[in-house]
């Protein structure tokens, strides 16, 4: 059942309520372990306990022994809250009191109307969609029927295909949860469980921001505020991130939180392995729902030890070199499952690429894109792809005049010394933001590098995303964007407090008299005169005055309309697809092209699909059929390589996806290969008949 907008909105409001107090009771279980509590500011000891308690589900679903049922769940969360509230109890609710301190300040209101906000206007835009991506979110609906099925992370996709499954299943848990708690159909997992994470992500910025300026200070809610803002009205990623990719936006929130713990571990100069442990713990939690965040995240924790590192004695680069590879292997560990479904799918099919025909085909599978050409568009926020900067042009004007303003005051920092007590943005700020926009540029020209090679691209391609790396460089990108902004803020708070100091050394008597102020005393002149502070505040208000504005008025008829363009299922693919369900028996292997509504055909009919998403396939036979199938062709390399993939029906479909073409019904019907066993509107099934009488696998009349 597709949950209506405002439902899904609740609800997943409410999985978050569900799950917090869980993820808080196993914290508290590592502090008691380890006999002292673990320095986590209040926000992101709420976004640590939510992550926890999916990690819990996941290892709970990894074993395989069939323990993930809906009842496991439940009782997980009421364990979860009894417990919690022990440990309350114990300490007299000082813990409790203390997060509601915390909870009632003025920066938590104000980070949940950022949060709020967000959310709104993803599921106002999307929520009524019933499928997600066809490519992508198909591939996680199929996941999601499958733990369902075998109430554990299966180890291969079978019964709907023979291969391995590689990539973490981490993002599967998660969407498995909403689906048997709140009854949603396995498709509307990856549709809104995304967004509740979109949300999220405008937290892990606050905590980034937080860390780099200082935890727990004032000057460190300022700038977490000031950086949350800008994720949540200005900025592009991951907020409009909503058309694939879904793992990759899930772990966005954690990874921005473990990215401002780098910084502030990155320096410590004795070697505490506690905190590594846990910055392990918390990349592999990453890791499990996406390898390129896994990834990104390690290779920001090398370039910033570098940085501080390089310049000392050897003992401490090789104490650098120490806590990277123990965060490696910790992380690995969450993705050994990976290493089995490598291993099981490098014989597959899809990984042969097989001549097929009497005669020599040249290979018809694209080539990998050079590396000159993915430069530009992956790495220059200015002159690239406008799309990934931000869809919507007027917020990409804004980040373009935002990103300029910082990077010129950045380099005027670096000029000017970052020390010295006249800097208004604080140092740390500056040199965390100037290391890691370095960082992920050097990281995306090695990815460029690495699949713009055959070789790396099929071979390395499949363990990382040059698009998803190339994201994490324009994120990078909105901090430096957010530095003017914190400039301004922390201006406005100096020049206050300069106003406030003078104020206070004038004798009360003199202030009676002089309520007016004088023209020959710029101390006491009304703040907002200021040339400088007038500015300042004209700066923040237009900057996520606009943004704001432009978000809520332009963001949801954008996410509608983006959505529509890779989500368009009709209802006759679904009357179809149930057809299957009940007519197709178990032995059938099925051809549908790929993005089409036909991947969601495991959803509805057990069979065997060619192929699933993930890998890619690389079967020449398989490229062949849908060159020819998509462009209207009927030739003997047709049927032969159809053969050669033992297929017995064809799933044809109307244009799902503007990434991938649709199946030409004109390939079918002037055939003599091929016999129309069902048609609704633009949806239709053909079986093929070679591969019938050869596989004697009839469909049911």
């Amino acid at each position: 059942m597709q949950p209506a907008p405002g439902l899904a909105l609740a609800e997943s409001v409410g999985l978050v309520a569900l799950l917090v107090p869980l993820g808080a009771f196993l914290l508290r279980l590592g502090e008691l372990w380890r006999g002292r509590s673990l320095p986590f500011t209040p926000a992101e000891r709420i976004l640590l306990s939510f992550y926890a308690a999916g990690l819990l589900f996941y290892v709970i679903a990894s074993l395989p022994i069939g323990l993930y049922y809906p009842t496991t769940i439940v009782v997980c969360l009421i364990v979860g809250a009894a417990g919690l509230i022990g440990f309350w109890w114990r300490e007299r609710f000082r813990g409790a009191i203390g997060l509601g301190k915390w909870i009632r300040s003025g920066s938590s209101w104000l980070l949940l109307a950022l949060v709020v906000t967000v959310l709104a206007v993803e599921f106002s835009g999307v929520a009524s969609f019933p499928f997600p991506n066809a490519y992508d979110g198909s591939f996680q609906t199929l996941l999601i029927t499958l733990i369902s099925r075998n109430h554990s992370v299966p180890w291969t996709l079978s019964p709907y295909g023979d291969i391995g499954i590689l990539y973490p299943a981490g993002a599967a848990v998660w969407m498995t949860a909403p689906v048997w708690l709140f009854g949603w159909a396995a498709s509307s997992g990856p549709v809104d469980v995304p967004l509740l994470f979109l949300a999220l992500s405008v937290v892990g910025a606050y905590c980034w921001g937080e860390r780099l300026a200082g935890p727990g200070t004032a000057v460190g809610v300022r700038v977490g505020l000031v950086v949350a803002a800008v994720f949540a009205l200005v900025g592009s990623w991951p907020r409009w991130f909503i058309g694939g990719s879904y793992d990759f936006v899930m772990a966005l929130p954690l990874a921005f939180v473990v990215a401002g713990w780098l910084w502030t571990l990155s320096r410590q100069r004795v070697v505490h392995w506690a905190p590594w442990v846990l910055v392990g713990l918390a990349i592999g939690t990453c890791t499990t729902m996406s390898l390129v965040v896994g990834e990104s995240l390690l290779a920001l924790l090398l370039g910033l030890g570098l940085y501080l590192y390089v310049p000392l004695r050897f003992g401490s680069f090789v104490r650098l070199i120490a806590r990277f590879l123990a965060c490696t292997a910790i992380a690995a560990l969450f993705v050994t499952r990976s290493l089995f479904g490598l291993a099981a799918g490098w014989g597959y099919p899809s990984r042969t690429v097989q001549p097929v025909g009497q005669t020599p085909y040249a290979s018809i599978i694209p080539p990998p894109p050079s590396f000159a050409s993915q430069v530009n568009g992956y790495v220059d926020p200015f002159f690239g792809v406008r799309l990934r900067l931000s869809p919507i042009p007027a917020l990409g004007w804004e980040l373009e005049v935002l990103i300029a303003m910082g990077a010129v005051s950045i380099l005027y920092l670096w000029y000017a010394g970052l020390g010295g007590p006249t800097r208004v943005v604080p140092s740390d700020v500056v040199r965390a933001i100037s290391i890691t926009v370095v960082v992920f540029f050097v990281f995306v020209l090695l990815v460029l590098g690495v699949v713009s090679d055959p070789t790396g691209a099929t071979e390395l391609g499949g363990f990382t995303n040059p698009p998803e790396v190339a994201a994490w460089l324009f994120i990078a990108y909105q901090l430096v964007a957010a530095v003017p902004l914190i400039w301004a803020l922390e201006y406005l708070v100096r020049e206050r407090r300069r106003e406030a100091t003078a104020t206070a050394r004038v004798s009360p008597p003199t202030a009676i008299l002089d309520r007016v102020p004088s023209r020959g005393n710029p101390a006491r002149r009304p703040l907002l005169r200021t040339p400088g502070v007038a500015v300042a505040a004209l700066l923040l208000v237009v900057a996520f005055g606009a943004g704001a504005a432009i978000s809520a008025t332009s963001g949801p008829s954008y996410l509608n309309g983006h959505f529509g363009l890779f989500a368009n299922v009709t209802q006759s693919d679904v009357d179809a697809m149930e057809w299957a369900g009940s007519h197709l028996p178990s032995c059938s292997r099925v051809l549908v092209a790929p993005g089409s509504a036909g991947q969601y055909l495991p959803t509805y009919a057990t069979i065997t699909l060619l192929f699933p998403m993930i890998p890619t396939s690389v079967n020449l036979s398989y490229f062949i059929a849908i060159s020819n199938l998509t462009s209207g062709r009927d030739t003997p390399s047709t049927a032969s390589a159809l053969l050669t993939l033992g297929v017995t029906e064809v799933f044809a479909t109307g244009q799902t996806s503007v990434s991938y073409p649709a199946f030409q019904h004109v390939s079918f019907v002037n055939s003599t290969q091929f016999e129309l066993l069902y048609s609704d509107g633009d949806a239709s099934v053909y079986g093929f008949l070679p591969g019938l009488s050869s596989g004697d696998c009839t469909p049911v009349s």
